[in-house]
């Protein structure tokens, strides 16, 4: 955002300005003037920034109370970004009053994960622009202490301590949930003597230092082991470093380095090269970071932190994961997806979009007036698009804006099953033994046939689509070819699922199993039987993959080596909300990110397996 941002609006034309509210979906009926539409504009465009700090905080202190500390932080920084949107100087009280609290969140999630000097920084930071907000000076004391500067510490608590005896009844009476409320005078007085106790106990027994960390007896014998490189890493130019770490040490190294001495640690932690050192380290052990790359208010140690955290739940198979029931219906969930926060779900003649951050449901949109149901979903938030596939044999097109149908694309005789599509093309398979390939403009480019029976798997690449069906076979199609360029057909039931990854197919069936190829010899590498019941739903990403089936469970599986890591039981893990639905639940699609799986059941319920 410029930093003429209010010009900008005030030079708008009435038609610019009216198009621009329409976009916020603000009503300007009542406006007569420009002036009118100016006001209105500007007020619109702070109320929008106002929802980005509450949504990103709220977000944050749900994940602080799961103990994700990282997310939490990564969280609190996009509120942060929020508050200080450049150019943009409108002032706002819920932006007043939320920033320094956010601050502060931030702080104790930073201490939480023994990160102390990140903490002060966020304390100094709360003090600095908001020197009467109390709350700041208690963070930054322990963050002060942790890091041994006790008599800092101590300064910083009766400078607090000060300001609510001048300032604030301390004997009053308020509610006080940390992190989520604002602070209670009398809560953050308590607080604040019982820390001056502590430090002042500590400051007695071990004397002032400038941190714990130099201290020779807390090193490890692993980390005393690198001091020994220091008089050769010490040596090398700052570029020339900055290369070394980024691009050849592991996160836990890199810390491990960082503790050696004073000048390792400023370079790593705070120095100008520290952000590109943390961000090589991240892109290049989780590649799917690359879509952070541009933001310029992304923690990459932070972001590293997490991403490591989050591969070590995965390798242990989710065995620690939290499951949870978002939504019971009345009606089957046939089919989920999701992007970043944002979940789809389609049940009986209806999609519904949830915040999955704030676990609220944001929209309810009927999409068939008869029929048995909708089957078919897909969605892309960078396109603004959904696209869903009913049980009468029509595609239709919705924008994420205003969830307005734009438009139908017709040609299945028969429902249909999966949809999935990129910047070009739509694809979709049907009952009708068909998978058609269509343009985003409506039109039909091409039909495949070649199964017998109904068509429901459908995987689509770059320049070709997989297809499997109830003839118990996958099959391949080039977009320019009738016939099909690669059959597989060993499965012993219909074919429900298939996902392509480079050279390598999985496919799930209804005889409970799913197999892996090999696609460039075209041959079975591997049956993996583990499943009771009908294989539903397959999602991957580069080291995991997990299955969902009618035996109301979710598998998750090491993808390089094909061995199953854990079974999430539902109907185990989740019996108290069973009497919300009819049956024992028979789970249907599946889709997940690294945070969060997502997992819907013919009974209705659509749930949440948290990784964290």
């Amino acid at each position: 955002v410029k930093p003429d941002l209010s010009q900008m609006v005030e030079s708008m034309t009435a038609r610019q300005l009216k198009e621009e509210l329409e976009k916020l979906k603000i009503d300007y009926s009542d406006c007569v003037e420009k002036e009118d539409l100016v006001k209105k504009l500007k007020k619109g465009l702070l109320a929008k920034r106002e929802d980005q700090v509450l949504n990103s905080k709220s977000a944050a202190n749900f994940a602080f109370g799961r103990r994700s500390y990282p997310v939490a932080i990564r969280h609190y920084n996009d509120a942060l970004a929020a508050c200080l949107i450049e150019g943009d100087s409108s002032q706002s009280n819920v932006i007043a009053g939320t920033e320094p609290q956010i601050l502060c969140n931030k702080s104790i999630s930073f201490l939480r994960m023994n990160q102390a000097a990140l903490a002060l920084e966020s304390a100094l930071a709360s003090i600095t622009k908001f020197p009467a907000f109390v709350k700041g000076y208690l963070r930054a004391a322990a963050a002060q202490s942790s890091l041994g500067r006790h008599s800092a510490a101590l300064l910083l608590l009766d400078t607090g301590i000060e300001i609510l005896q001048r300032d604030h009844d301390v004997r009053e009476e308020i509610c006080f949930d940390q992190p989520e409320s604002g602070p209670s005078a009398k809560k953050v007085y308590e607080d604040m003597v019982a820390l001056r106790k502590s430090v002042l106990e500590l400051s007695t027994s071990q004397g002032d230092t400038e941190t714990l960390l130099e201290a020779s007896q807390c090193l490890s014998e692993e980390i005393q082991n690198l001091i020994v490189t220091n008089s050769i890493v010490l040596q090398l130019s700052e570029d020339m470093l900055s290369d070394v770490l980024g691009n050849h040490l592991l996160a836990e190294n890199l810390n491990l380095l960082s503790c050696t001495c004073r000048k390792l640690r400023c370079f790593i932690l705070f120095g100008e090269k520290s952000k590109k050192i943390w961000q090589n380290v991240c892109l290049r052990s989780w590649p799917s970071s690359y879509h952070m790359e541009r933001s310029d208010s992304c923690d990459w140690r932070v972001l590293t932190m997490e991403r490591k955290i989050l591969h070590e739940r995965w390798q242990s198979g989710l065995s620690e994961s939290k499951i949870s029931l978002l939504d019971a219906v009345r009606a089957p969930i046939f089919n989920v997806t999701m992007q970043e926060d944002i979940l789809a779900a389609v049940e009986d003649r209806q999609f519904k979009v949830y915040n999955l951050a704030r676990r609220q449901q944001i929209s309810e949109v009927s999409v068939e007036t008869s029929g048995n149901g909708t089957l078919g979903l897909w969605m892309d938030l960078a396109l603004e698009r959904i696209v869903t596939g009913g049980w009468q044999g029509n595609i239709k097109i919705w924008d994420t804006q205003n969830y307005q149908c734009k438009r139908v694309l017709a040609g299945h005789k028969n429902a249909i099953v999966s949809i999935s599509a990129n910047h070009q093309i739509i694809a979709s398979t049907s009952f009708d033994g068909t998978c058609r390939i269509w343009d985003w403009q409506g039109k039909e480019l091409s039909v495949k046939y070649g199964h017998d029976g109904h068509v429901c798997g459908l995987f689509l690449e770059e320049n070709a689509v997989w297809t499997g069906a109830d003839d118990a076979t996958v099959k391949k199609w080039d977009f320019d070819r009738s016939e099909a360029i690669m059959t597989f057909p060993n499965h012993e039931g219909s074919v429900w699922c298939v996902q392509s990854a480079g050279s390598f197919l999985l496919s799930g069936s209804t005889d409970g199993a799913i197999r892996l190829w090999d696609v460039r010899a075209g041959s079975l590498i591997q049956t993996l039987r583990s499943h009771t019941e009908a294989v539903s739903g397959l999602a991957l990403d580069d080291f995991t993959f997990v299955s969902s089936s009618f035996d109301g469970t979710v598998r998750v599986w090491d993808w390089r080596t094909t061995s199953l890591r854990n079974t999430v039981n539902l109907i185990e893990a989740h019996k108290e909300d069973l009497h919300h639905l009819q049956r024992y639940p028979k789970c249907s699609r599946i889709c997940y990110n690294e945070n969060t799986v997502v997992v819907g059941t013919l009974d209705g319920g659509l749930y949440l397996i948290d990784v964290y």
